[in-house]
């Protein structure tokens, strides 16, 4: 009888832990879900911020090159640009190039060193091209080398980075 009594005991325990198992499975699971839901969030918002960062800088570069462009031509072409275009041109590329700023800094919060190092070399470049040419002239082209090259360079890494 004492043989009988413990596995009753033995088997009684069991069919307790069978039942805080049945109980507790579904705020295991729910649990596991809920850490791999806000994992799959915060990893699909920090892509987000990575894009708009990259679509930033993108779009600021294409924006300074636009009125570089406007400038250069209009100095080859040997044309006055009026007071009122030149400020418009002159506002255009300052906000454009805010936004260089701001991307630039997102991208060094946001990116690995070597994907924010172009960002950061560009900038690097387009404050030291006044320094470096002479002519008018040749400070557009040059900047507008750079832009292009910068262009390149951070579109080809936002495609790669953000696969």
């Amino acid at each position: 009888m004492m043989i009988f009594q413990e596995v009753t005991m033995e088997s009684g325990q069991a069919s307790i832990w069978l039942e805080i198992a049945k109980i507790a499975a579904p705020f295991v699971a729910a649990a596991l879900a809920l850490a791999i839901g806000s994992w799959r969030f915060r990893s699909e918002r920090r892509w987000e911020k990575r894009l708009l960062a990259y679509v930033d800088a993108v779009a600021a570069l294409r924006e300074m090159r636009s009125v570089r462009q406007i400038e250069y031509n209009a100095v080859l072409l040997r044309r006055e640009l009026s007071d009122q275009n030149h400020a418009e041109l002159a506002e255009r590329y300052r906000a454009a190039r805010n936004r260089l700023n701001e991307a630039t800094a997102a991208a060094l919060l946001l990116f690995t060193k070597r994907e924010s190092a172009p960002l950061v070399g560009l900038e690097e470049a387009l404050r030291h091209i006044s320094e470096t040419e002479t002519s008018y002239e040749g400070m557009l082209d040059h900047e507008l080398a750079v832009l292009k090259r910068g262009l390149d360079e951070v579109g080809r890494l936002g495609q790669r980075a953000l696969r």
